[in-house]
């Protein structure tokens, strides 16, 4: 009879690098739940699930300016493949 495999319950873990978070889990920027895995001092996030951008509910990738921190863009993936608009 085959054993059954349990999923992996690892919780992403945050560094501080250069003044940003990352959140990653197995060297990978994971994080769930609608949060971002990465995050600057001026606003810009980036979603990702196992290095993947991806984002179920809005962006997965918000950019602001690091000059004065206007918005400057936003782009939409689902599974690390980039969508034309939110679907």
């Amino acid at each position: 009879m085959a054993r059954k495999h349990r999923p992996l319950k690892l919780k992403p873990k945050c560094k501080l690098v250069e003044g940003h978070e990352e959140w990653s889990v197995l060297g990978m920027y994971h994080r769930e739940n609608g949060l971002p895995a990465i995050v600057y001092p001026d606003g810009t996030e980036f979603y990702l699930e196992h290095n993947k951008y991806h984002r179920e509910n809005g962006p997965a990738v918000i950019m602001y300016s690091s000059v004065d921190s206007r918005f400057v863009d936003r782009e939409y993936y689902l599974l690390g493949v980039k969508q034309k608009k939110f679907v």
